[in-house]
């Protein structure tokens, strides 16, 4: 999978990815935000699994997580 710039696009709603961040490098997280009247989805912030919040600003660029292993 390849990086993808958050000056290109965003995740489509609030699912979990791996993003890479200005300051602490690469991290889960997902996308904080409400759906609006015309169910569009507004982005607020990126919300971590480990309860860090980061700012849209913060994060450049983000990836799907890959699939997780076969048993």
């Amino acid at each position: 999978m390849s990086w993808i710039s958050v000056e290109d696009r965003l995740p489509d709603g609030p699912q979990r990815v791996l993003v890479n961040t200005k300051e602490c490098g690469r991290l889960v997280c997902g996308l904080a935000g409400n759906w609006n009247e015309f169910d569009v989805f507004v982005p607020i912030r990126w919300g971590c699994i480990n309860d860090i919040d980061f700012y849209l600003s913060e994060v450049t660029h983000w990836q799907p997580l890959p699939l997780p292993p076969n048993k």
